[in-house]
């Protein structure tokens, strides 16, 4: 089964030339046979996180969205970062985190949580 994935990266300092991880994610993606229907990077401040979350999440042809980066050891980042995602996430996992869309539609049950 393939799903179709929206990847975005948050950095200060990278472009979609100069990103490594979303590199690896991308080739990780293809190798994997799924479908890379976005990919983007933007700054790491709440509202551009949002502003593109909100656009991924509307689209009814992506399946998962990936996010990678934006904690780079420094509290404030992480908490940006960290808050822009707790609205959107569905489900955290380490080093990453990702909204599976229409969990209940495909069960029948809201998903699960980690806390």
């Amino acid at each position: 089964m393939s799903v179709n994935i929206a990847l975005l990266t948050v950095t200060d300092t990278r472009t979609l030339d100069t990103d490594k991880s979303g590199a690896i994610l991308v080739e990780k993606i293809k190798k994997a046979n799924h479908n890379l229907i976005d990919r983007k990077i933007c700054k790491d401040t709440k509202d551009e996180i949002i502003k593109i979350l909100n656009q991924w999440i509307e689209k009814k042809e992506i399946d998962i969205v990936i996010t990678t980066g934006g904690s780079h050891g420094s509290k404030s980042q992480e908490q940006v970062t960290g808050a822009s995602h707790g609205s959107k996430s569905q489900e955290q996992v380490t080093g990453a985190s990702h909204r599976s869309k229409s969990q209940e539609q495909v069960t029948g049950m809201p998903p699960q949580h980690q806390p």
